[in-house]
């Protein structure tokens, strides 16, 4: 429950939890510590945003973490910086799963199963991330006004980035599903060789 009347409503217009904020920093940095090892270990550079988005949820909920205990007396940079590094955190997270596809297709020399040419799928996705980021930005600066008007905007101008960026990523998901569909019902030579495990065991 939240109160306009408290004092910790001027930036999140709720209580944010400790217990959560710590739980999500511990798995967001375990994942995160692992996909370094993987990286290392298999020379995967282009996983790097991967691992990127895993430290920039880690350090967004630190920061929640740090307003819990601030509270009812909560300062500007630890809201500012929950809220910038957890909302760009699911962009770069989504960006590794393009390039991730982008590669299957070449791997597999599947690009007539694509709806979308290799060449533009990130491309595409990545430039919708942005801008659907750069939405959210807009709206997160406003929430932390102090005025009650101005932060319900910023909430709808958040929440409507949110769902355009949902919508894309769906959009994206459904290009997936169908290119692994059509590639199990006639696979290409190259999706054939054993060095090549584009599918699940």
């Amino acid at each position: 429950m939240s109160s306009d009347s408290k004092p910790y409503c001027k930036y999140y217009h709720y209580d944010p939890s400790l217990a959560a904020a710590c739980i999500f920093a511990v798995l967001f940095g375990l994942s995160a510590l692992w996909h370094l090892l993987l990286i290392i270990k298999h020379r995967t550079w282009y996983f790097i945003p991967l691992l990127f988005g895993g430290v920039f949820e880690v350090v967004g909920y630190a920061a929640r973490g740090v307003s819990s205990n601030q509270a009812p007396h909560m300062t500007l940079a630890p809201f500012v910086i929950q809220t910038l590094l957890i909302l760009v955190a699911p962009a770069l997270l989504a960006a590794s799963m393009y390039m991730i596809l982008g590669r299957i297709i070449v791997s597999v020399d599947g690009e007539s199963y694509s709806l979308i040419k290799k060449r533009w799928l990130t491309k595409v996705f990545v430039t919708s991330d942005v801008i659907t980021f750069f939405i959210q930005l807009a709206g997160g600066g406003l929430m932390a006004s102090s005025r009650s008007s101005t932060a319900k905007r910023g909430s709808r101008i958040v929440l409507a980035g949110l769902i355009i960026q949902i919508i894309i990523f769906g959009f994206f998901i459904a290009i997936a599903i169908i290119f692994q569909r059509r590639l199990r019902a006639m696979p290409t030579l190259q999706s054939r060789k054993k060095s090549i495990p584009w599918a699940p065991c």
